[in-house]
């Protein structure tokens, strides 16, 4: 299961997107009075003093993070490190995700280097006092603070795989005991640096972005009317226009709160800000935040309900609207009253997973009502999208510890969740046939994966791919405006292995009536590009290029069609080493490098690297893939480009050393294939030496086309298959890939 999805749809978001830099800007001013005395604020949260969450930091951890170097012991690189590190982040609080593991060692070492600073003895001025406290403010994540939420869910789990391979049983076992500590003191630091920032300068913009902070910490804590008061005084001290997104929160906080009037006239101001310039996001928030609107207004009609379907229906509005403590509260009345009734039991837990992420609990509510009356379509969807919480520590847990018995742990898992999907099927026949099909092929393919010794391993899977397909296609003719029977047909195509029919089933359109085409049309775009790569083939480029230029040009689309545009641009040079080409492949890796993310700046910059070099363009090369190394790249692509288009004298070591360390098999081949080609070795020997290579870095892959990078390119990105719940859209299945390509300078030998 994809817990990054999962975790970051089941939030109720009624408010706050990301700062729209190119928003239309409108000077409107609060539509409320200040009457907040920041210095009895500051009163208020100051937490006494703290001792320094590095005090608690193991020795070896510290090193690790960089410690025994000499620059971490100049505090003017401590704190010009961290600020741009919180610079980078440009949001309040950035998307921290499972996924976007970058963005969160970046915050840890954000972390630790200012710690450090501070224990250096500078002075610390409002900028780094905001730093400090930005840095705080986004490591006060309760589900990772909870015992009994996302953290405690995974401890077992975690110390498993962290002990067996990377750390001593003391070591992972500190190592967390520190992590969780920091999450559930991270507020307590916020709110002393908050403080002092509300003393010191009350009207400065620093005291607007703590005030936007702790609203943001109150409406967390379902204190809606404070979180309205925090925002309010906040706006009053912003000194430069208010921003759409700004109002977009207030809104939410007034709806959650009941107050539709304060909602509207905040709505209001939003759509005066964006004027025209309304984009994907921006427009998605207006529609959830019309749609708390007519909940609150809604709720505040049921005062008085005395039935049980009228008092079910409140308390599911009270859920929606984010007031879960208050829905809590219903359910457990329900419950108490009617204790054979499934329903109220169905509440509680989709109250403990919005707590949280208490996926434990919400499973055993659910089992609990497994024998009672009402078990409607939610509890099915409940059940089938939670699954994942018995799955982590039914399954994943133990079959860390001991493999050989993954397939036993598993037994009554799917026996269950096989179960509950027969229950859904029901009310959803469509979605039921599409998960017992992804749960039947992902287990008949785990069971295939653990016969290793069997010679026919290959064989036996691509006959199971071919099998998931033709029951697939089936699924087609009887459901065919459903997206996610696509989705899997394009997936499983990708590891088919028959290279006329992958390409006949990816090139083929959907239908018209299909929904959600365009998203169907970019996933069918993806894996043509995969397809390419895996085959060497080039005959579908055109088909290619056209079906991505046909793709809608959204302000969200935009980036991730021309993304995958300048990756296809950059195979078609290098397959026709064609100059002109490799010049329209920089012209896009430029263009993107003007709207991208931070976190997408280091793969840019190495492949408009690469397109430079291909073009002679040696020394800007090199200066890209510096910019590239500069701006975080957590793989090793740069540095093998580096090394391979300018060779020095220990560039060969270098090599040999990436060709172990680096992040990607198909970069690690690379690199030791350049030495190989290096080396005084006649053709015979560089072709055992290749083989062995070969044999080495892809023996395990007992599914797909093993991917060298003989073309040039690395591909980061794996499917993400699996099904979750959200609080928001319900049950969840996710069947999506999202390949990033690194290019790489492949050895003249693995041409």
């Amino acid at each position: 299961m994809n817990l990054n999805r999962f975790i970051r749809r089941s939030l109720l978001v009624l408010f706050a997107v990301s700062l729209a830099a190119c928003a239309k800007r409108a000077s409107l001013p609060p539509i409320m009075p200040d009457s907040l005395d920041l210095k009895a604020l500051a009163a208020e949260i100051e937490p006494g003093p703290l001792d320094s969450l590095l005090d608690s930091m193991p020795g070896w951890l510290e090193a690790s993070l960089g410690g025994g170097d000499k620059k971490y012991h100049q505090p003017q690189s401590f704190y010009d490190q961290a600020k741009q590190i919180v610079e980078d982040w440009k949001d309040d609080i950035p998307d921290l995700s499972l996924d976007n593991l970058k963005l969160m060692l970046e915050l840890v070492r954000g972390f630790f280097i200012m710690e450090r600073y501070a224990q250096s003895g500078a002075k610390c001025n409002l900028d780094c006092l905001s730093v400090r406290a930005t840095i705080y403010n986004t490591l006060d994540i309760p589900m990772f603070a909870d015992r009994e939420g996302f953290f405690g869910q995974i401890f077992s789990f975690m110390s498993s795989a962290l002990t067996d391979d990377i750390l001593t049983q003391g070591q992972t076992s500190e190592l967390l005991n520190f992590v969780h500590q920091v999450f559930s003191k991270a507020r307590l630091h916020h709110r002393q640096f908050a403080a002092k920032i509300l003393r010191r300068a009350p009207e400065s913009k620093q005291a607007a972005k703590i005030l936007y902070q702790l609203s943001g910490r109150a409406a967390d804590k379902q204190d809606f009317d404070r979180a309205r008061l925090l925002h309010n005084a906040a706006m009053h001290r912003t000194r430069e226009a208010i921003t759409a997104e700004r109002w977009f929160s207030l809104a939410g906080y007034c709806y959650r709160g009941l107050d539709p009037t304060c909602g509207d006239l905040a709505l209001a101001n939003a759509k005066k800000v964006l004027g025209d310039e309304i984009d994907d996001k921006q427009k998605e928030t207006i529609e959830s935040l019309e749609q708390a609107a007519a909940w609150a207004d809604q709720l505040q009609k049921m005062k008085d309900v005395s039935t049980l379907e009228s008092k079910l229906k409140k308390a599911g509005l009270a859920f929606d609207l984010g007031r879960t403590q208050e829905a809590g509260r219903m359910y457990a009345e329900l419950n108490k009253a009617h204790p054979k009734d499934a329903r109220p039991y169905t509440g509680l837990a989709k109250v403990a997973l919005s707590n949280n992420l208490r996926t434990q609990e919400t499973v055993r509510l659910i089992r609990q009502a497994a024998n009672l009356e009402n078990k409607d379509l939610e509890y099915y969807e409940v059940a089938v999208g939670t699954a994942f919480g018995s799955f982590i520590k039914e399954v994943l847990g133990p079959g860390v510890k001991d493999p050989d018995r993954l397939l036993e742990y598993m037994e009554p898992f799917l026996k269950t969740t096989r179960a509950d999907i027969d229950g859904l099927a029901k009310f959803d026949p469509k979605r039921a046939a599409i998960l017992a099909l992804m749960v039947d092929s992902g287990t008949s393919m785990i069971m295939v994966s653990k016969q290793e010794d069997n010679p026919d391993q290959h064989k036996l899977a691509l006959q199971l791919i071919k099998s998931a397909i033709n029951e697939a296609e089936l699924l087609k003719t009887k459901y065919p405006t459903e997206p996610d029977i696509y989705r899997m047909i394009l997936l499983l195509t990708r590891f088919l292995g028959n290279k006329k029919l992958a390409f006949s089933l990816v090139v083929a359109e959907p239908p018209a009536g299909v929904k959600e085409r365009t998203e169907l049309n970019m996933l069918r775009a993806q894996v043509m590009y995969l397809l390419m790569i895996d085959f060497n083939d080039s005959a579908q480029l055109p088909k290619l290029r056209a079906l991505i230029e046909s793709l809608p040009r959204t302000a969200e689309k935009n980036f991730e069609a021309a993304s995958l545009e300048a990756d296809v641009l950059a195979l078609n040079a290098r397959q026709a080493q064609d100059k002109t080409i490799w010049a329209q492949a920089e012209r896009a890796y430029r263009k993107l490098l003007k709207h991208c993310k931070s976190e997408q700046r280091p793969r840019l910059q190495n492949n408009l690297g690469v397109a430079l070099y291909e073009q002679g363009q040696v020394a800007d090369a090199q200066s890209s893939w510096e910019e590239s190394i500069k701006a975080g790249a957590e793989y090793e692509a740069a540095n093998i480009n580096r090394l391979v288009a300018k060779p020095a004298g220990d560039s060969t070591a270098k090599l040999e050393a990436y060709g172990l360390e680096a992040g990607l098999t198909a970069l690690r081949y690379q690199a030791r294939a350049w030495v190989i080609h290096r080396s005084s070795l006649d053709k015979k020997e560089v072709s055992r030496r290749l083989a062995e290579l070969h044999k080495e870095l892809f023996s395990d892959v007992f599914l797909g086309q093993p991917a060298n990078g003989y073309l040039g390119t690395a591909i980061d990105g794996a499917f993400q298959v699996g099904f979750g719940y959200s609080t928001v859209e319900h049950l969840l299945i996710q069947l999506e890939i999202s390949p990033s390509a690194w290019l790489v300078l492949p050895a003249p030998i693995t041409q």
